[in-house]
């Protein structure tokens, strides 16, 4: 099979582009109206224009036919009069085609932004859960003293916070602590059920769960009863 370049192509879409426009002009004509020399260069104008868009209208049509014409594999020998019989549809038909094309194009961007962020809303309401199963609300006393100091002050920071959600860096602010030290302290009390992480493409967020609730309201009942 024959195999055609960039510049052959270009030349194709050019060609067919000033026949096709120029038919459009004299195919005009039998509406009544006189022939202008003006008109006929726009026509042609907009005939090459909607003839190099048809690599673009091929593409939205999923059609490989200007690959398999620039690559010379599969197909058949009439690819290349099939695709100048495009170039002369859209040449003759230019202000239709460009038109359509265009919302069509369009159209096809939005819903892919839509659906872009259908998946960003997607991942942002994923949900970590956490690793421990068991199904104590309360958790006992000898599990809160298991604790270590800085996962006692992440939860004591979550507890007394103001927003249900809260970043790694935000809380390691609170805790005056290293980032690091206080994300292994996060992901040391998601395996032990109190708190969830919540994936989110601008950064993971962290929140408390009903037992980390629940151990920060023993501690702190511990610690009044230590008082007295």
């Amino acid at each position: 099979m024959i195999t055609y370049s960039i510049v052959d192509l270009v030349a194709v879409m050019a060609v067919a582009g000033l026949i096709g426009g120029s038919l459009s002009h004299f195919l005009s004509l039998s509406d009544g109206k006189s022939h202008n020399w003006t008109d006929l260069g726009i026509s042609v104008l907009l005939g090459i224009v909607a003839s190099v868009l048809i690599p673009l209208f091929l593409n939205t049509i999923s059609s490989t036919l200007v690959t398999d014409l620039m690559s010379g594999k599969d197909g058949s020998p009439g690819d290349m009069l099939i695709f100048i019989g495009f170039c002369l549809l859209a040449a003759i038909s230019s202000r239709k085609f460009i038109s359509s094309l265009s919302e069509k194009v369009l159209r096809e961007v939005s819903e892919a932004n839509k659906a872009a962020r259908e998946a960003s809303e997607a991942v942002d309401n994923t949900i970590v859960e956490p690793e421990s199963d068991t199904d104590q609300d309360r958790p006992s006393m000898d599990a809160i003293s298991a604790l270590s100091q800085d996962e006692r002050s992440v939860l004591k920071a979550m507890q007394h916070s103001r927003y249900p959600l809260r970043s790694a860096a935000g809380l390691a602010t609170d805790v005056q602590k290293p980032k690091a030290v206080t994300y292994d302290a996060l992901s040391s009390l998601r395996h032990k059920g109190y708190v969830a992480q919540i994936i989110r493409t601008r950064g993971d967020r962290w929140a408390l769960t009903k037992p980390g609730q629940e151990a920060q309201v023993a501690e702190q009942s511990n610690n009044a009863k230590d008082k007295t």
